[in-house]
């Protein structure tokens, strides 16, 4: 293997690796020749054989594989002996020429050479075949065009046209129009005229598209008309018509009439193209060759010609050639046609077809010389295959593995027509073939070493990556690799590396050799990330994709990213979703960073506005800055940040502008640029002109403004907005956005530094003309609001001028107008402008309100009568009777009905008003409960719809519940809801320190305001722990007379402590209680003072909270001793809340006289009560209790009248509970009774026997 010249010494050495054939066998080892050498051995050994010749040998084997080499080794073999030559022709090296003439020439030269044939014979006869001549002549015929037809037969008609005028000048002519025609003149002008009226026709043609008819109509239509007015013309009905001039006329009309229609259709046509079958002659015309088409032309050539023999010439100039060179018994003669199955099918079929003559032409075969000749055709299966192949079977054929072409055993089961066509071709034209197998791998990669080795001398260490992507990228399809395939693969790695060095790694030059020969749309797929693959990446890294980049673009890696990805990323920075910009940086991860900081540099500053505030908006969508740490964050801000400050304007209202440019304040987040941004873009607001640009309407402007503003108020820049903001709107279009300018929450704060681009003055007369015509509507009322509030200063006299009076009563305004109208004057009163309310005194007083409400009545509007009711309620809450105008008078008396029995849905109404004017807090805030006014029963109905809304703290404070607790308790709760009042606590226990409030009072723990501390308890014990425990102390430092008070009033403090219990709060009571209960229990006993029913069966719960101390046991005994003392006279009551309590055998044992005084008189009673219940109880818990009784004499006198009481007859009902207590005591029956009801069962058993 040779190896070219390498680079200069400054540079990397690199070595190309030329494709000549071998003169050594590259896969030879010590003990082996190697696998081209044992090809070319054996077929040199036949040849040198005493074997016959006249064969030809087939070798095959892939493109590259070394055929080649194996034809050298031969070569090389037989050179030096002068018995054998062998004689190369290259058929790809002559395709064009005559490849037979061509082949002659060829050997014959190479045997002249060697002086096997005679030299100046074969220089003659090869002469004598290549020169030859022929001579061609060529006639054209000229053709006459239709307007040289014509032109002909006009000049014919000339003379017949002179005879006519002779004709006519003989009998004379006169110009006279009312003389008849003189028709030999008029025919002999036509004719002598007609090769220019041909002339004049085309043009018109060409011009207007005229047609024939047409022109010639027109004379013809004057003569006619001529001749009628010679003969008279009359309009009489009775006369005969004169038909020359009829004629005419119609035949005038006529022509005119189709010279326009052929005008308008010929321009049309003109400007199309639409008459195809002219355009040959209109442009002959033009160009002047209008008379004929072609002109007469006769040529003459003479050529020389290099034909190729045919093959009776061939077979003889071959055999002599061959009879001459092989005379010689020791003579052979090797004939190899290289390159036949590259050349295009019919040459070499053509030049096959041809030896084949010869080679199995049974007469050569006694011909001495074909014994001494060899043919070897070096061939590739797959493409000697497509000679045969067919177009369908083109794509079949390629498929097919050039292995199936190497073996005469395989079947043709299964195999294509080609396929069979093309082994039967080889096996009748191969008496033998031999195959030049591609290396295995240990073979080739050593193979593949050296070559590295040699052509890149300094990367020997890269010889394993080269082999390893080699091998890698193989493996896809599996196919060995040839020879020259290796070859090529190693030169354009050192062509790349010759180029830059080591700006790549050579693993990546590599790699980029095979993709570009295997990938022909590289670039596209590197692009849609299919390319390269995950295993590509693991074998080679992530920056093979910027080492693709740059190589297939021929630059450096990052400008070759950049070229792959900037026109995706910059079609993603414009798209209407970030999904696409996503799935780049996801799929292209640091390459897509550093591409995106390139185009920030280079490219955004040029972006127009829209184009800015539209890749701001998709960075900051997309999130991908938020979650991206690299050095390219902040670059990318600064040049976004650069970009922004040198744009002159901004157009701030565009489809996605105004969240561009928030996006655009968040990501660079930085006062400075925020101050210089936003008063761009906010002075470009007074420019817009949305009366002339409908795209532009109020709501979108004040959406914009208020992103700016919101998003400079979460940047925490609100200094930098300005003072005054101006918005493009004056007059009536101011009045249309104030409801935008409302309904915007984010604007209320800087409401105060809007300003119209117009005056006041424009508003003020828009407002003032709206209220005069009656048009004066709820947005109008808005408008009063934002305008007084903006920074536009001036009077509004003119306006409350018109108001009032539109609002007189023989105006007759609509009621909603009326409305609407009271309302703006409220809206002024609310943003404190006293002439508002001058004005609604005088409107009051003069009795117009008063009027309106009759009106309003009438129709049952609620809402304008509660908003007539809420002015005059500012006006005078007295409300006095005014002077009569219109229907004050029922107006008065229907109003006076209304607030002094209001329904549910006037208040509402009322309340909606008064809310919509924050006017709640100054009708109801300082409101009286001791002092009940006319608006009472509104009021109160404000308060309850007050407490059950989000906004109650403005009139419910603390110190206005603190101060009407009780009466707000009691008023706000009723049937429909009886939580109103616990609903405004919880919400003051939440937001105000409403507790502390009254812990730090000064008054203490009051008894008096125990439901209030009940109610706070219950609905918020769990976040006021201080005030709670606050509650418990203060109940264990009350008195003995603040216990009894409140047991004989309504049990406040129980309230609060059994509330305390539940919640696992209870409170430790001291002996004040203890104390107070004795009263309570004398109480109870009686039957007084009785608390609600829950309370009773809570009762227990409160004892609990005595401590287990002897001052329970002493109340104990106490309550017992009070219980004795009544001697059965207790109410039931009494044992559904003490029963519990002294439920104590050992207690109840101690005391003296329990059993008379307590016991026994509850069974006495014979009533089924809750004493009996309790006593039987007590006696199936103690059945030992008379045993502990000291006093024998009362357990004995107790007995005795238990057996007596269960004897008795049971007219009460309660004999089976008595019996079952005195069972439970282990009393039995009186034992003679026992016997004589024994005698009595015995009896009633014999009867019913019996």
């Amino acid at each position: 293997m040779e190896i070219m010249d390498g680079e200069p010494s400054t540079v990397c050495k690199t070595h190309l690796l030329n494709d000549l054939p071998s003169s050594i066998d590259a896969f030879a080892s010590p003990d082996d020749v190697g696998p081209h050498r044992r090809v070319a051995d054996a077929i040199s050994n036949m040849i040198e054989s005493s074997e016959m010749g006249g064969k030809a040998i087939g070798l095959e084997g892939g493109w590259g594989s070394g055929k080649s080499t194996v034809v050298q080794f031969i070569t090389d073999r037989f050179k030096g002996n002068e018995n054998y030559t062998v004689v190369l022709f290259d058929a790809w090296a002559h395709e064009g020429d005559p490849l037979r003439r061509t082949f002659l020439e060829t050997v014959a030269t190479s045997l002249t050479e060697y002086g096997w044939a005679n030299k100046i014979i074969w220089k003659r006869k090869l002469e004598e075949l290549a020169n030859r001549r022929k001579t061609t002549t060529t006639k054209m015929i000229p053709k006459p065009t239709k307007l040289g037809k014509a032109m002909a037969i006009s000049l014919l008609l000339v003379p017949i046209g002179t005879a006519f005028l002779a004709g006519g000048f003989r009998q004379g002519v006169s110009l006279g129009w009312l003389l008849s025609v003189n028709w030999f003149f008029f025919l002999g002008s036509l004719l002598s005229l007609s090769p220019f009226g041909v002339l004049f026709y085309r043009w018109l043609w060409l011009r207007y598209k005229v047609q024939t008819l047409t022109v010639f109509l027109v004379p013809i239509a004057l003569a006619f008309i001529f001749e009628g007015l010679s003969k008279g013309v009359s309009l009489e009905w009775f006369l005969p018509p004169n038909w020359f001039f009829c004629i005419g006329i119609l035949l005038l009309i006529a022509s005119l009439w189709r010279f326009r229609y052929c005008y308008r259709n010929g321009n049309s046509s003109i400007r199309s193209h639409e008459s195809e079958s002219q355009d040959e002659e209109d442009d002959e015309f033009s160009n002047g060759a209008f008379l004929v088409q072609h002109t007469v032309n006769e040529t003459k050539t003479e050529t020389i010609e290099t034909p190729d023999p045919t093959s009776l010439e061939f077979d003889e100039y071959f055999r002599d050639l061959m009879n001459e060179s092989l005379s010689n018994d020791s003579r052979r003669l090797l004939l190899v046609l290289d390159n036949l199955d590259r050349v295009d099918a019919e040459t070499a079929l053509g030049i096959w077809g041809t030896l084949q003559t010869f080679l199995h032409d049974r007469n050569h075969d006694f011909e001495k010389w074909f014994k001494y000749l060899w043919v070897i055709v070096p061939y590739d299966p797959i493409r000697m295959r497509r000679l045969w192949n067919h177009p369908e079977e083109h794509e079949l054929s390629n498929k097919i593995d050039s292995a199936s072409l190497s073996t005469n055993s395989l079947e043709s089961n299964g195999k294509s027509e080609v396929t069979r066509t093309t082994e039967s071709f080889l096996d009748k034209s191969f008496q033998i073939r031999f195959h030049v197998a591609p290396p295995v791998l240990s073979d080739w990669k050593s193979f593949l070493f050296k070559l590295v080795e040699r052509a890149l001398p300094n990367h020997i260490e890269d010889q394993h990556i080269i082999y390893r992507v080699f091998d890698h990228c193989r493996a896809r399809n599996g196919d060995p690799p040839t020879p020259r395939e290796l070859k090529l693969y190693v030169n354009q790695i050192g062509a790349i590396h010759r180029q830059w060095q080591h700006e790549f790694p050579i693993g990546h030059v590599a790699y980029y050799v095979l993709s570009r020969k295997k990938e022909q749309a590289l670039i596209d797929k590197m692009r849609r990330d299919v390319y390269p693959s995950d295993d590509d990446l693991r074998l080679l890294g992530d920056e093979l994709k910027s080492s693709l980049a740059g190589l297939a673009f021929n630059v450096r890696a990052i400008k070759g990213l950049e070229i792959l990805l900037a026109e995706l990323i910059t079609n993603a920075l414009k798209d209407t979703t970030t999904k696409n910009l996503v799935d780049l940086e996801k799929r292209h991860g640091t390459g897509f960073w550093s591409v995106l900081e390139i185009l920030a540099s280079t490219k955004w500053y040029e972006e127009e506005p829209a184009g800015l505030a539209t890749i701001a908006l998709q960075l900051k969508s997309s999130g991908l800055l938020d979650n991206f740490a690299g050095p390219e964050r902040a670059e990318i801000i600064k040049y976004l940040e650069f970009a922004s400050k040198i744009m002159r304007r901004w157009s701030p209202i565009t489809e996605t502008e105004p969240d561009g440019i928030c996006a655009l304040l968040n990501l660079v987040d930085d006062e400075l640029f925020s101050k210089k941004i936003l008063p761009k873009v906010l002075n470009e607001f007074a420019k817009l002109e949305p009366q002339k640009d409908d795209r532009l309407d109020s709501k979108l402007i004040v959406d914009s403004l208020s992103k700016f503003l919101r998003t400079v108020e979460l940047l925490n820049h609100n200094k930098i907005i300005p003072k005054k903001i101006t918005l493009p709107f004056e007059g009536e279009e101011w009045v249309k956005v104030c409801p935008e300018i409302e309904k915007t929450n984010t604007l209320i704060p800087y409401r105060s530094r809007f300003k119209a681009s117009g005056n006041f003055d424009s508003i003020s007369n828009s407002l003032v003309s709206s209220i005069s015509s009656g048009k004066f509507s709820d947005s109008h009322v808005i408008a009063f609001k934002i305008t007084y509030q903006s920074a536009i200063f001036s009077s509004w006299q003119a306006i409350y001028t018109a108001i009032q009076q539109r609002l007189e009563a023989d105006k007759n305004a609509p009621i909603d107008e009326v409305s609407n109208l009271l309302a703006g004057l409220l809206q002024m009163h609310t943003l404190n402008d006293e002439d508002a309310l001058t004005i609604l005194q005088a409107i009051f007083q003069s009795g117009h309100l008063y009027h309106h409400f009759h009106n309003a009545k009438n129709e049952d509007n609620e809402s304008a009568q509660a908003t007539i009711i809420l002015c005059s309620q500012l006006v005078n809450p007295e409300l006095p009777k005014s002077p009569s105008i219109g229907n004050s008078d029922s107006g008065f008396k229907m109003l006076m009905n209304v607030i002094s029995s209001p329904v549910d849905s006037f208040i509402s109404n009322y309340y909606e008003v008064s809310e919509r004017f924050n006017l709640i807090s100054e009708l109801v805030g300082d409101y009286e409960f001791e002092t009940e006014d006319k608006f009472h029963l509104l009021k109160l109905g404000m308060l309850k719809i007050l407490a059950e809304s989000d906004d109650s703290e403005i009139v419910f404070t603390s110190d206005f519940v603190m101060k009407n607790w009780k009466r707000l308790r009691s008023e706000l709760n009723d049937e429909s809801d009886n939580n109103r009042f616990r609903n405004i606590l919880k919400i003051l226990v939440s937001n105000e320190d409403f507790c502390e409030l009254i812990i730090n009072s000064g008054a203490g723990f009051d008894t008096k305001d125990v439901f209030l501390y009940l109610d706070i308890v219950i609905e918020a014990s769990n976040e006021v722990p201080v005030f709670v425990n606050w509650c418990r102390q203060g109940l264990r430092e009350m008195s003995e007379e603040a216990w009894k008070t409140d047991f004989r009033n309504e049990y406040a403090c129980c309230s609060l402590v059994i509330t305390l219990f539940e919640r696992g709060v209870a409170p430790s009571l001291s002996n004040n209680f203890s104390d107070a209960i004795q009263d309570h229990v004398s109480l109870i006993i009686n039957g007084d003072k009785l608390p609600p029913e829950w309370m009773q069966n809570k009762w227990t719960d409160i004892l609990e909270c005595l401590e287990e101390t002897g001052t329970r046991k002493v109340l104990r005994d106490r309550i017992i001793r009070i219980a004795i003392q009544a001697d059965g006279e207790i109410c039931d009551e009494f044992f559904t809340m003490y029963g519990e309590e002294i439920n104590d055998a050992e207690a109840l044992a101690s005391t003296d006289q329990v059993l008379s005084f307590l016991f026994t008189p509850i069974i006495k009673k014979k009533k089924k009560d809750k004493g009996l219940t309790w006593l039987e109880h007590f006696a199936a818990q103690n059945n030992d209790f008379l045993k502990k009784v000291s006093a024998e004499y009362e357990v004995q006198d107790f007995t005795n009248r238990l057996q007596d009481y269960v004897d008795e007859s049971d007219e009460s009902g309660v004999r089976d509970t008595i019996t079952s207590i005195a069972s439970y005591f282990g009393i039995e029956r009186n034992p003679d009774l026992k016997n004589s009801d024994k005698s009595t069962e015995v009896e009633e058993e014999n009867s019913s026997e019996e």
